[in-house]
């Protein structure tokens, strides 16, 4: 199974949504490369079994390549154990807004991104701005050009900027509510996360995992092109509105608890189905700093994309 666009794989987990690469861009060798790749594995002449995020995902590279739709599966929502764990923890909010030094009758909107521009971060600033008494902590980047914004804005003290770090469910135990403005985003595990910690949800509607806030009534999505204008009052309306979007949002953090394991059962099935070489074992192809390789083991062991990333 691969997590990278491999042609001739057995079966691909596409995290990303399909590369994009018009104008000027669409002539360098690494784009070319790339759609190329891409198209090796969703092609209609390939036989890789497909397993996407979300159906608009899906969807998407569905317009593109034209594929088999019996050859793409939707996994149910990914939440990972160790993020139930953390948020079965329910570390005291007040313990990690000291650690932030921010006050504890603060109204505290909390972005997450190691690419900022790409997920809004940008954005969640310049609506910040708009409203005097909101505190953001951002995390996950330390770049230049936000600590700028920050400081042009008149956001010093109310702004903190938190390298990334795994333990992001305890993080967001300081939050009010995530502001998710991503400009692209496949599906957008961090909204998950959100909701799984009890924590409303703000995100744009080009999220695959918006139609999650949307079902669970946890939050609200914001329809692209996004203005500064729009996102600030989304901010207001979640914050007037508070009480209601917190109580959706931790019968939603229940409900993600209970589905736990149900994606891995079912990327297990799949590939059963499909009959590997060996009844206990799939072949598992990961790109890592070292290069590609192969590695064997166990379905339930190994079929976990890389986490921790929110790119």
């Amino acid at each position: 199974m691969a997590f990278e666009r491999i042609p001739g794989a057995d079966a691909h987990f596409a995290a990303d949504g399909v590369v994009r690469c018009g104008g000027l861009l669409g002539w360098l060798p690494r784009y070319r490369t790339r759609r190329a790749l891409e198209k090796g594995v969703f092609g209609p002449d390939s036989n890789t079994k497909l397993f996407f995020l979300t159906e608009s995902q899906r969807a998407e590279y569905a317009r593109d390549y034209r594929f088999d739709q019996a050859r793409g599966i939707v996994l149910p929502l990914i939440v990972h154990q160790e993020r139930i764990e953390a948020a079965k923890a329910r570390v005291a909010r007040s313990e990690v807004r000291s650690t932030l030094n921010i006050p504890l009758a603060a109204t505290v909107a909390m972005a997450i991104a190691v690419d900022p521009f790409q997920k809004g971060i940008d954005r969640v600033l310049a609506a910040a701005a708009r409203h005097p008494d909101l505190h953001v902590v951002l995390v996950g980047s330390e770049k230049g050009w936000l600590r700028r914004q920050i400081k042009r804005l008149g956001l010093t003290d109310r702004a903190r900027l938190v390298p990334y770090t795994s333990n992001v469910m305890r993080l967001l135990r300081a939050a009010d509510f995530l502001v998710h403005p991503a400009r692209v985003e496949a599906a957008g595990q961090v909204i998950l996360e959100s909701l799984l910690a009890g924590v409303p949800a703000i995100v744009s509607d080009v999220c695959g995992y918006a139609t999650e806030v949307v079902r669970s009534g946890a939050g609200l999505v914001v329809k692209e092109p996004i203005t500064d204008e729009a996102l600030a009052g989304a901010i207001q309306d979640t914050i007037e509105r508070l009480p209601a979007l917190r109580e959706a949002a931790a019968a939603e953090s229940n409900r993600l608890i209970g589905a736990q394991g149900l994606w891995l059962e079912a990327v297990a099935r799949e590939l059963e189905a499909g009959k590997p070489q060996r009844e206990d074992t799939v072949r598992l192809a990961v790109h890592g700093h070292s290069g590609l390789g192969l590695a064997r083991a166990s379905a339930h062991d190994c079929l976990v994309p890389e986490e921790g990333c929110h790119e």
